[in-house]
């Protein structure tokens, strides 16, 4: 049951280097802001308009990592 908890707290930094340097991710709907990263347990996806945009928070994850 902690380890969700230690996920979420390690990746913190990450989620909000994401926010901070304004990463598009993925239209959903206009109810909803746009989609760049998913979080669940210990599963991590990223999500991008571009190929450029994804490359960029690979890269940020390696740095994090």
């Amino acid at each position: 049951m902690l380890s969700p908890f230690l996920f979420a707290l390690y990746l913190n930094a990450f989620i909000e280097l994401l926010v901070s340097e304004m990463c598009r991710g993925i239209f959903v709907s206009e109810c909803f802001t746009n989609v760049n990263i998913l979080l669940d347990a210990d599963d991590l996806v990223l999500c991008s308009d571009m190929a450029g945009g994804l490359q960029k928070a690979i890269g940020d994850v390696r740095k994090i990592l």
